[in-house]
């Protein structure tokens, strides 16, 4: 079976292991997560990866938080029943931002100051997986 390319115009819905209730008709919170394009890639690895000379030679570190914190920004394409502390819906909004000399519309920083650390790094997680070689194409990768 021949590999198949990242479709960056497809979404998948998300409901937080974090969400109490986990049906969209009683009431969870659904995120809309799509891939990231391949400038956007580069851009948040670039920005995640650090080297530094230590005494011991040249180490690399990750910045994971940086790279969850961008994965999202770009990565999540909306949301539907996500509420504030006091039980009114937040509104998900856009802003435009330049990567790589592109205009990318991505999420706006006041709905990423609405999400947690624990839901961030679920949400960073499964648009992550939205990037990578499927199952089924993964065994055409695999060495005999």
């Amino acid at each position: 079976m021949a590999l198949r390319g990242l479709s960056l115009t497809e979404t998948t819905e998300h409901i937080s292991m974090y969400d109490e209730v986990q049906e969209r008709d009683q009431g969870a919170t659904v995120f809309t997560l799509g891939a990231l394009d391949a400038d956007t890639r580069a851009r948040i690895g670039d920005r995640a990866m650090v080297m530094q000379q230590g005494l011991d030679g040249n180490n690399m570190f990750v910045n994971s938080g940086t790279r969850d914190l961008e994965t999202v920004r770009f990565g999540l394409k909306g949301w539907v029943n996500f509420l504030d502390k006091n039980g009114v819906e937040i509104v998900f909004s856009k802003v435009t931002m330049l990567v790589n000399g592109k205009s990318k519309e991505c999420v706006a920083p006041e709905c990423l100051d609405a999400l947690d650390q624990p839901i961030l790094q679920e949400l960073a997680g499964r648009i992550m997986e939205l990037n990578s070689v499927r199952a089924e194409e993964a065994k055409n990768l695999e060495v005999e």
